[in-house]
């Protein structure tokens, strides 16, 4: 997750000057800036496009807000909340996300100031992500419920995973190559709630392979599901050794 070595100003927003860190070629920016209370107002972040973002307030003790290209255009997440995809008119959504396809992104007004992403005069600190060919990718997939569960092609072995069921009340989730360093991959972290990890390996969650990750079981623990059938999940993968063929393929097993 090396940024760039140092930041610079960045007016591609409207009404908003942005300071910025950004590797275009990892797909990846942070983004500092101070709101202006206008849901039309727009922050650039420093790359092409994006395909996950994360924005918090540095003044406020609001959500963490969560933008993915496969949730709806007027639907959001909470990094610190279990809720589903919401509208920005609902409890954790005000302010909200959206406008992922350009250099800028732009809020969603769920009252008279976005309080929580765009308060005017407030600092606020943005995470962006890019998918790239190789290193990292955010994507959806649907459960099944099985243990010989959704596999998810990535294009590349991963070395982390962040996911999280957003078509209903589910916690997040974090699995990762350093915690358990070989399959089955069945410690959790949760960004949502303050629990120690859990081991899961009862559970069998995720197969981390040389393309991508398999789910192993529709449940992880309690009432957080992975794999749960019929229900959607986005997620952001990045991958363990970011290099590829000339195809695009990581050739690197397990």
């Amino acid at each position: 997750w090396k940024m760039a070595n140092g930041t610079a100003s960045n007016s591609n927003g409207t009404n908003i000057t942005s300071t910025v860190s950004a590797n275009t070629t990892a797909g990846q920016s942070i983004v500092s800036y101070s709101g202006s209370g206008t849901t039309s107002d727009t922050v650039g972040h420093g790359l092409s496009s994006l395909d996950f973002l994360i924005v918090k307030s540095r003044d406020e003790t609001d959500s963490w807000f969560v933008k993915h290209k496969d949730l709806a255009s007027n639907k959001n997440l909470n990094l610190d909340q279990t809720v589903a995809e919401t509208d920005v008119t609902s409890a954790y959504s005000e302010g909200g996300l959206s406008n992922l396809s350009g250099n800028t992104f732009g809020f969603l007004d769920g009252t008279s100031d976005a309080n929580a992403v765009n308060e005017s005069s407030e600092a606020h600190i943005a995470y962006c992500f890019k998918s790239v060919q190789g290193y990292s990718k955010a994507g959806k997939y649907t459960g099944n419920g099985n243990t010989d569960g959704t596999f998810v092609y990535t294009g590349f072995r991963p070395a982390m995973v962040i996911l999280k069921r957003s078509s209903s009340t589910s916690n997040w989730y974090i699995a990762d190559n350093k915690r358990n360093t070989f399959n089955l991959v069945s410690k959790a972290l949760f960004p949502n709630d303050s629990a120690a990890e859990g081991d899961l390996a009862s559970n069998t969650p995720i197969d981390f392979l040389s393309n991508g990750f398999k789910l192993r079981n529709s449940n992880m623990t309690g009432d957080t599901n992975i794999n749960l059938s019929g229900s959607t999940y986005i997620y952001m993968a990045f991958a363990e050794q970011p290099f590829v063929n000339s195809n695009g393929v990581s050739a690197n097993a397990r």
